[in-house]
């Protein structure tokens, strides 16, 4: 079963595969910021990171060669930039362009949809790619 509860595969999940091998910062539902190279990305949205700096809800530091963290802990994700430029956000935008759903296996829908409509107001009506309106 994956992060989306119906068999499909949504997008945040693709873009955090896409992400494995960057630096990523995480902030958790405890306070806590992670930053570290993204090694692994679960559908569950549970993540391996290596080379992991950690800030406590109190300010204290502390380094880990690496750490696993449950996807139901994490309360946001900072992603490189370069994923902006993901495949996937081609695609997006070729099936809105078109009037159409995208294909099975990825689903943009709920809190997907939501985020992907944040995006557009943020950058003026572009995909998130910037290079083009939707």
């Amino acid at each position: 079963m994956s992060a989306t509860g119906n068999g499909k595969i949504g997008i945040p999940v693709i873009l955090l595969k896409d992400g494995e091998g960057g630096i990523i910062t995480i902030e958790t539902k405890q306070g806590e910021t992670l930053r570290g190279y993204l090694f692994e990305a679960e559908d569950s949205m549970n993540m391996v990171l290596k080379k992991v700096h950690r800030t406590d809800s109190a300010g204290r530091t502390s380094s880990h060669d690496s750490m696993y963290i449950r996807g139901a802990s994490i309360l946001f994700i900072v992603v490189p930039s370069i994923l902006s430029n993901a495949p996937m956000f081609k695609r997006i935008s070729h099936w809105r362009s078109k009037g159409g759903a995208p294909p099975d296996g990825v689903v943009a829908g709920g809190q997907t949809a939501a985020i992907l409509r944040k995006a557009q107001q943020r950058t003026g009506g572009m995909h998130p790619g910037g290079r083009g309106g939707a």
